[in-house]
């Protein structure tokens, strides 16, 4: 007579207890998530700008260039105008090897990532809240951890901006408003 071991059964998670220390810890992880959602949001639209203050003028550049040096067979152009075409051709190269190198499109993208990730952990922090869900915790926590993987840290100054304009988001916020809904007034 064999034995065989009975397939485990996925258990039912047991409902961790809420308390002071959970509410604290999510509270402090929603303005963590909120600061670092606004920072990357600001960090993306700074690297996009830049990205196009650079782009925008190497399109404009190699077109001139390239009509003039289209013009410039049929006619005999002057020493000038040679000069000018390849200052022009050197101009525009560098500024499209700046622009590549520094990957501001790449950054753009990077932190527009990170913000997005951090919003939708910003509103599981709040359902978790909310819902007085403490089983909630772990898995906010890896949410956290993936969140910013990928782009660069957005450096102090713009943290400390990011986390004043977090707090005054915040304040406005409230978990008991927010979420919860009445069915006591409709007809």
């Amino acid at each position: 007579m064999g034995t065989h071991a009975e397939p485990s059964r996925p258990r039912a998670e047991r409902p961790a207890p809420w308390s002071d220390q959970a509410r604290q810890l999510l509270e402090d992880w929603h303005l963590r998530a909120t600061a670092a959602q606004f920072g990357h949001q600001t960090k993306a639209q700074r690297s996009r700008k830049t990205n196009l203050l650079l782009g925008i003028p190497v399109v404009a550049l190699t077109t001139i260039v390239g009509t003039s040096v289209f013009a410039a067979l049929s006619d005999n152009p002057s020493t000038r105008a040679k000069f000018l075409a390849g200052t022009m051709i050197i101009l525009a190269a560098a500024l499209a090897a700046i622009q590549t190198f520094l990957g501001y499109a790449q950054m753009t993208e990077n932190n527009r990532v990170a913000a997005s990730r951090y919003a939708t952990t910003r509103r599981h922090i709040e359902l978790a809240i909310a819902r007085e869900d403490a089983n909630a915790i772990d898995r906010i926590r890896s949410e956290m951890d993936k969140a910013g993987a990928g782009s660069q840290p957005i450096g102090d100054k713009l943290w400390e901006s990011s986390l004043a304009s977090a707090r005054e988001v915040i304040e406005g916020w409230r978990p008991d408003q927010a979420h919860s809904v009445s069915f006591d007034d409709e007809a």
